[in-house]
């Protein structure tokens, strides 16, 4: 019987693509219009290989595919004005699976209580959508503008982890892979592997603001400030480890409501800002797997929102020579986790990582 390593594995991608563009430019009455039209195919060859099991015996096992996307584009800009901007985008486009999620075999890892099995799945689709986009964008002073975009995506096919807790003895994997681990085929096992899911709807609107304060007098012309704040909403079937549909819930690690802050300075040679960023709750698990809370279909596991502060400096000393400060998550905000169902919420995780502070000095030749 041939020893086959748990970390034999690899993944070789082959990516060819090949587009044609065209622009154009016209007017609708005295309003200026140009834009671009566009397609671009892509073909995909993947060469996936690793560790399978055939009967409770590891075997090397060796998945060649290859899919091919069309995806066309169009950009429409029309001049309301010099200074008012209406933007169109609506485009086909793609985004494939991580190489990582690929591969046939599986990884057992242990550590302290914590016992999974991540499982790779070479027939993954990449996720697939249908874009449109529609904004509005005001430079009202130099250096300074208003926006406001709307945009829809129809969500063709989605990647999510499904997740089980189960016997290990009961998976048909080798007892072999837990040795030197400290567990043994008796102990549960939460068993990871990612699938395609149906997809679904997610739609937002954005608003950008930014404003260089040229206006005041003296220094003080050298500040100025950025805000940002999304909506988004979305709405995405989810899928059971038996591959029976779940509940349809937003899309995981996305926020309902977000926005970011910055105050920033650009002098000759000090500069500097402090940003201040925004997310409400998120989902991080659709379904849950914490037996008997929320095992069924309805359970979720999400993540508590945060607001990070973060700042930098910079000095200038000559024309070669610039030093420099970072810190990141000045505030020390708290990361925590949570299960939940319709009737009940529970804490799960509670972490701080801490400030972090970085000084530099960078000297350019």
């Amino acid at each position: 019987m041939v020893d086959y390593p748990a970390s034999m594995r690899g993944v070789e991608e082959q990516d060819r693509s090949g587009w044609l563009m065209g622009k154009f430019s016209t007017e609708i009455g005295s309003i200026p219009v140009y834009g671009n039209l566009g397609v671009r195919h892509v073909r995909t060859k993947q060469t996936s290989s690793g560790i399978a099991t055939a009967s409770g015996k590891p075997v090397a096992a060796t998945v060649t595919r290859e899919y091919n996307d069309t995806l066309p584009s169009l950009n429409v800009v029309a001049e309301l004005t010099p200074d008012f901007l209406l933007r169109f985008a609506a485009a086909k486009v793609m985004s494939r699976p991580g190489l990582g999620s690929l591969t046939p075999g599986v990884t057992v890892n242990v550590s302290g209580s914590a016992r999974t099995v991540s499982g790779g799945n070479p027939m993954l689709d990449p996720v697939r959508a249908k874009s449109y986009d529609l904004g509005l964008e005001w430079y009202f002073d130099e250096g300074a503008m208003l926006g406001a975009t709307v945009f829809y995506k129809d969500i063709g096919s989605y990647i999510q982890n499904t997740r089980e807790t189960r016997v290990y003895a009961d998976s048909g994997l080798p007892a072999s892979l837990l040795d030197n681990l400290n567990a043994s085929p008796s102990d549960e096992f939460t068993f990871t592997v990612p699938v395609n899911t149906p997809g679904g709807k997610l739609q937002g609107v954005e608003l950008n603001y930014v404003q260089p304060f040229t206006f005041l007098p003296g220094k003080w012309s050298n500040l100025g400030t950025q805000l940002n704040y999304t909506y988004v909403d979305s709405d995405i079937q989810y899928l059971l480890s038996s591959g029976a549909t779940a509940q349809k819930a937003a899309m995981t690690g996305q926020s309902k409501n977000s926005w970011n802050a910055t105050l920033f300075y650009e002098g000759e040679r000090f500069s500097g800002r402090v940003s201040a960023t925004n997310r409400n709750d998120y989902l991080i698990q659709v379904p849950g797997t914490e037996a008997g809370f929320n095992s069924d279909a309805n359970g979720v596991h999400g993540q508590s929102g945060t607001t990070i502060v973060d700042a930098s400096i910079h000095y200038r000393i000559s024309d070669q020579l610039e030093l420099s400060l970072e810190g990141a998550n000045l505030t020390n905000e708290a990361q925590e986790s949570w299960v939940a169902n319709p009737s009940v919420s529970l804490p799960l995780e509670y972490s701080q990582t801490g400030r972090t502070y970085t000084l530099g000095l960078r000297y350019r030749f």
